[in-house]
């Protein structure tokens, strides 16, 4: 999914940190801690009394460096990137431990506190020593599923949760992780409302189908504001802010800047796919593979090899 707009302002992300060096990077990234701490909601709550800790012009300049051309980031897969955040959270919260019983709860036994609750959508959750969100997020997602409203939805996501911590630290911990995993997928419910760059069925039945499925589901039509069929249009279109697009992973590769990938919440769209081979003479290679596709299609009611 392209073109979620970032919760960070255009003017304080982290493209005008790059191409600068020395004092002109110092500057602009002092500056930019100052102004998001000012912000309101998350991202106030995330930058909140930060500061540059890098008193060297050169590290900062690598830091910089190996956050563009290291990735690319977003490429690395949603349960990867979870499982990593995951154990620098609980290293980071073992080590701003105040004296006032804070304990990082392990994953499992967090799921397992849920699975008991069973929190419905339409209650309220509060966690009154809310420490990272483990317990916020666990609810969040075991909620989430109960209701295709998209109402209901938006309540489950702007009024249903409230955390508290007396530790600025453990807050931002959780706050950062607030925002990994609103961004973490989106479905046909998230952008209903939102204007999307779609494809002919003619010309791409795939990524159509894939779409229409998907808003279906939900008993409702997405608002295509227009169709394209060339994928760097399409992009270039994503950027200039005219709406969202549905793309396959690999554009990422040739992506203009300000274009955000976010994961597509998977839908039930079969594809026909189907091999082509001679009935005799063919190498051991090939008889291998058409040997392990057959065993894949025997686990497949859908699928059939001739």
């Amino acid at each position: 999914m392209l073109g979620e707009p970032s919760s960070v302002p255009t003017e304080w992300n982290s493209a005008q940190l790059s191409g600068k060096s020395g004092d002109e990077l110092e500057l602009q990234y002092r500056h930019t801690l100052e102004e998001l701490a000012k912000a309101e909601g998350l991202i106030g709550t995330i930058f909140r009394k930060s500061m540059n800790k890098l008193s060297d012009p050169a590290k900062l300049t690598r830091v910089v460096s190996l956050i563009d051309n290291e990735g690319p980031w977003i490429g690395i897969g949603v349960d990867v990137k979870g499982e990593i955040y995951e154990g620098l959270l609980e290293s980071n919260a073992s080590e701003v431990k105040s004296g006032a019983g804070q304990y990082f709860t392990p994953r499992p036994v967090i799921e397992a506190i849920i699975e008991c609750v069973d929190p419905q959508i339409g209650e309220t959750v509060c966690d009154p020593a809310c420490g990272t969100g483990g317990f916020l997020l666990s609810a969040y997602d075991h909620m989430k599923g109960q209701s295709q409203d998209r109402d209901k939805l938006r309540k489950l996501r702007e009024e249903t949760f409230t955390g508290v911590d007396i530790v600025d630290e453990v807050v931002r911990l959780s706050a950062m992780t607030c925002i990994c995993t609103e961004s973490a997928t989106l479905s046909a419910s998230d952008i209903a409302e939102q204007p999307i760059i779609g494809y002919p069925k003619r010309a791409r039945p795939v990524l159509h189908d894939v779409l229409w499925n998907a808003f279906r589901q939900i008993g409702a039509q997405p608002n295509i504001v227009c169709e394209l069929i060339d994928k760097s249009t399409l992009l270039q279109f994503v950027a200039h802010g005219l709406g969202l697009a549905l793309a396959p992973a690999w554009v990422q590769n040739i992506a203009p800047p300000g274009v955000t990938f976010v994961p597509f919440e998977p839908c039930a769209t079969p594809i026909e796919l189907y091999v082509a081979f001679r009935k005799a003479g063919n190498s051991e290679t090939v008889e291998r593979f058409l040997e392990v596709v057959r065993t894949a299609a025997a686990e497949s009611v859908s699928a059939q090899v001739v």
